[in-house]
């Protein structure tokens, strides 16, 4: 979320190649880019590398371009999963109260999207 504004959400395409949500707003990571299932040194595959290109090096400048476009890439991604569940636990609830917990609820853009575009009026 931090390095998403200074980039441009050109690889969507490619993060919907690693992610799949379900109609009732479950989804699913393609394990195939992973390998924290099977390191406990690396979290992704040589198949994510192929997709985004190598992870940024510790002496890469922080502002480098490729790296914030991945990053506003994920977010878009993100604020799409998060509405996909939102509007899904809405349909089976009918409420318009919302708690949730996690990483993700930290995510200030996605709850804003959740406050102007579902019917949840408390979060």
């Amino acid at each position: 979320m931090g390095m998403a504004p200074y980039g441009t959400p050109r690889y969507v395409d490619k993060v919907w190649q690693v992610v799949h949500q379900s109609s009732d707003g479950s989804f699913e990571l393609d394990l195939d880019y992973f390998s924290f299932h099977h390191s406990t040194t690396r979290s992704y595959s040589d198949r994510i590398v192929g997709l985004f290109g190598p992870p940024r090096s510790p002496d890469t400048p922080p502002e480098n371009q490729h790296y914030a476009d991945v990053a506003a890439s994920i977010q878009q991604v993100t604020e799409e999963l998060v509405l996909g569940l939102v509007r899904a636990v809405h349909a089976r609830t009918g409420s318009t109260a919302l708690c949730m917990a996690g990483g993700v609820a930290l995510n200030s853009v996605a709850n804003g999207r959740i406050l102007r575009e579902t019917p949840i009026r408390q979060l």
